[in-house]
């Protein structure tokens, strides 16, 4: 059952945001890259118009977030030893440190959409503090080819 609300579309728990959101960085290489994400998740739907509004009026391509998507994926795909400053707010270890839980190296598109899930669905939920004692599902969908050189 799905329900079309200002912004979001409600489907099965899951509150899909009709907010394209812009990336955009620029590799080792120096090829600028430009693509948008899609994003869900069960904890928008109680305070869907704060989050529509955070997500409308956040500059994410303005505000480097981009890049840092970018530096994770290099991390995540295992072509970059990762540093505290390389981590999304709401990931509390690196690849290869006692807590990864047995991680390997990512494909470059695998790598590119799971930094940006963290970046911009699971950093932004910890931030409007809609995971403050509350599991949930996110879903993030790009037109990002996970190219990283």
């Amino acid at each position: 059952m799905s329900a079309l609300t200002a912004g979001a579309v409600v489907a099965d728990q899951m509150t899909r945001l009709d907010v394209p959101i812009a990336v955009e960085y620029t590799t080792d290489t120096g090829v600028t890259v430009s693509c948008t994400a899609h994003i869900a998740s069960s904890l928008f739907s109680p305070r869907l118009a704060e989050v529509t509004e955070y997500y409308t009026a956040h500059e994410f391509a303005a505000d480097g977030i981009g890049q840092r998507i970018y530096n994770y994926a290099l991390v995540l795909a295992g072509e970059k030893e990762g540093t505290s400053a390389d981590l999304p707010d709401s990931v509390g270890w690196l690849p290869g440190d006692e807590n990864d839980g047995g991680w390997e190296p990512q494909s470059g598109r695998s790598a590119l959409t799971e930094s940006m899930l963290y970046f911009i669905v699971l950093d932004v939920e910890n931030e409007l503090g809609l995971a403050a004692g509350r599991a949930g599902a996110a879903e993030l969908q790009a037109d990002c080819t996970g190219q990283l050189h």
